[in-house]
């Protein structure tokens, strides 16, 4: 859980840019996907170092990825 918590944090600034500047439109989508790609990298990283996963990161990277979508989805919407 902890290593799924650390990769919030693009969620975190992706929130408060949300405060300021309204997402709704191209640049959301293009920070969203941002945000989602840079959690799910980070966080499949991990997973692949901690549970050595050398030929599979892609079996974890996936459904990481759809996790983290759901919460920019949350913060735009």
């Amino acid at each position: 859980m902890s290593i799924l918590g650390y990769g919030l944090l693009p969620m975190l600034a992706l929130g408060l840019v949300n405060i300021f500047i309204h997402l709704k439109g191209p640049l959301g989508f293009i920070l969203g996907v941002a945000c989602t790609g840079w959690s799910a990298y980070a966080s499949t990283m991990f997973f692949e170092v901690v549970m050595k996963l050398h030929n599979r990161k892609w079996l974890v990277a996936y459904p990481v990825f759809l996790f983290y979508l759901t919460f920019v989805l949350i913060t735009i919407f």
